[in-house]
């Protein structure tokens, strides 16, 4: 994600130097309040993290928790496609192991 900020970044910059409020905009686009092991995580192309928005309205915590558990289904998702080529068991089975 970062990477991308910068190509944008950088390409910005290119078309107008003396754009001080773009600078700042863009600046402002980097701060997040995700940790930086969230924003590290490497996202797939066209990824769409099926969750809701956050509207502000529900608990912030609940919203969290489904947006880091989200991320993580993500950051994992090539492990969850080759599991069954290499689990013995079916998947009902495989989520009830201890």
């Amino acid at each position: 994600m970062n990477r991308r900020l910068d190509e944008v970044d950088s390409k910005v910059h290119r078309a107008t130097s003396s754009a001080p409020e773009l600078t700042k905009a863009l600046a402002d686009t980097r701060r997040s309040p995700l940790t930086r092991r969230l924003r590290q995580i490497e996202l797939h192309e066209r990824v769409r993290l099926k969750i809701d928005s956050y509207t502000g309205e529900e608990d912030p915590k609940k919203w969290l928790t489904a947006f880091n558990l989200a991320m993580r289904r993500e950051k994992y998702k090539s492990y969850d496609e080759r599991r069954p080529t290499t689990v013995k068991y079916s998947s009902s089975t495989w989520r009830k192991m201890p």
